[in-house]
């Protein structure tokens, strides 16, 4: 019912559009046809004209848009128990089997078909599955999630959404062609379409979840709803604190193993369960989502048909074969095979030397140092000549806090590009988020904190450096 209503506002609005079109010709026809055609007739004439060809070139370029594939293909012949997964899945979802299966990067699963004939004839179907759901779910989970996406075929969603897309785009670019009194009329009525389509939208997803409580189990679905809002973040800062070290590194390491490492770090589990709790009590509702709540999808689970599924722990990559080259096709081949220790080794020690770099450049252009060594630049801030050096580094009328924290990353940076040219810091893997420090007698250094004093007040400069040169294990020269 909330689907006809959609379709109905959406084919609604060209409706509308085209008649107040066709009643326009009529009037202008109308008034040179009686001798009356002026001005005003003219006028009407040309707001025919731009609505008719607001809404031709939108309809155009709606036409043409393609949804294509993309990601790594799995094919039958490479992932057999995948293959034979998702056919069973789709029997219990009462739909036929994708055509495609695509692995793709992110914390996703979707379908989508191409169909025609206003989506009355099937077409290709394609499944696309986020890599890191491979680590963060079980098997179980994992189909509870897929079963959920092959029930949108199950209740011909997919050929709706074919259809729809296409018009919905038309009717963006219609409205983003129209302005005055008609633009802002028409972006309301837009907008009153989303909030239909939305409403209708969140009923298929409760209507998809039926099949994941039928494939998976009622406890199964559940705990992989709890689990996607906490994968999304916990991959988010992934990709920015461990993938992003891999092009500096020029070396390829295991990602699905390193994720699923990473999410079975202690600290790192607390932090997510909290991250958990904290985004179902905060998520928000609106008229305009296309998916109900999580609450509201684990709580109608409840009332469910639910089989006695057997559960499955297994970690949910053991139906791929050849992890390690799909990942190479996702994350790109950055040099020899290495373990995330040395690659977190290898990039924080490339990026402390651009960071060293920096300031030796900055250091040299304020003529606070010949060389731009930590050793001088610390003189220099005793000097009480902090400005002349972090001038380059800011952009001009900046606040201090800002010249402080940029100056003592980058100093913090040089020290320890230092330490490790002499051997006496290595980098060491922590999963919970900043690069650790380790000296060569085993205690942790926090670079940061080691320098701040010496930038944040010229008096303490010379302690610092003092501090800095054993450490350093130099020979101090006044």
């Amino acid at each position: 019912m909330r689907v006809a209503l959609a379709l109905s506002v959406l084919f609604g609005f060209f409706i509308v559009l085209l008649g107040l079109i066709g009643g326009l010709v009529w009037l202008v026809v109308h008034a040179f046809a009686s001798g009356h055609g002026g001005a005003a007739a003219v006028k009407l004439g040309f707001v025919a004209a731009v609505l008719a060809l607001a809404i031709g070139r939108a309809v155009l370029v709606a036409v043409r848009i393609k949804q294509e594939p993309t990601g790594v293909p799995l094919t039958r012949e490479a992932q057999p128990e995948l293959w034979r997964v998702v056919d069973e899945l789709a029997a219990v979802a009462g739909t036929r089997a994708p055509d495609d299966i695509r692995l793709v990067p992110e914390v996703n699963a979707a379908v989508w078909e191409r169909t025609s004939l206003l989506g009355l004839r099937a077409g290709e179907r394609h499944l696309m599955i986020g890599m890191p759901l491979l680590a963060g779910l079980s098997v179980g989970e994992l189909r509870s999630v897929l079963a959920h996406e092959l029930g949108h075929y199950g209740g011909g969603h997919t050929k709706l959404s074919a259809l729809t897309y296409r018009a919905k785009n038309a009717l963006q670019l219609t409205v983003a062609n129209l302005s005055g009194v008609l633009g802002w009329l028409f972006g309301h009525y837009a907008r009153l379409y989303a909030a239909v389509a939305a409403s209708a939208n969140r009923e298929q997803e409760l209507h998809a979840d039926e099949a994941s409580v039928a494939a998976a189990g009622r406890a199964t679905a559940q705990s992989a709803l709890r689990k996607l809002g906490p994968l999304s973040v916990a991959w988010s800062h992934f990709e920015r604190e461990f993938l992003a070290l891999v092009p500096d590194a020029e070396r390829t390491p295991p990602v699905l193993a390193g994720f699923r490492t990473f999410l079975g770090d202690v600290r790192v589990g607390e932090q997510l369960g909290e991250i958990g709790f904290r985004l179902l009590d905060e998520e928000p509702k609106s008229v305009f989502d296309s998916h109900p709540p999580i609450r509201e999808r684990v709580a109608a689970m409840e009332a469910m048909d639910a089989a006695g599924a057997a559960a499955d722990d297994r970690p949910s990559w053991v139906l791929l074969a050849g992890v390690p080259e799909l990942e190479r096709g996702l994350v790109r081949d950055f040099g020899p095979a290495a373990d995330w220790s040395e690659v977190v080794a290898r990039g924080h020690a490339v990026r402390v030397e651009r960071m060293a770099r920096m300031l030796a450049d900055a250091a040299r252009a304020g003529g606070s140092a010949e060389h731009g060594t930590p050793d001088e630049v610390l003189r220099a801030l005793g000097r009480g000549e902090l400005l002349r050096i972090g001038e380059p580094l800011i952009a001009a009328g900046a606040p201090a806090k800002q010249l402080v924290d940029a100056v003592t990353q980058l100093l913090g940076g040089a020290v320890v590009a230092e330490l490790l040219r002499a051997g006496r810091a290595s980098f060491a893997l922590d999963w919970t988020g900043a690069p650790k420090v380790v000296l060569a007698d085993g205690t942790e250094l926090d670079p940061d904190e080691l320098v701040r004093p010496a930038v944040a007040d010229s008096r303490r400069a010379e302690g610092v450096r003092l501090r800095v040169s054993s450490l350093c294990d130099r020979t101090l020269i006044d």
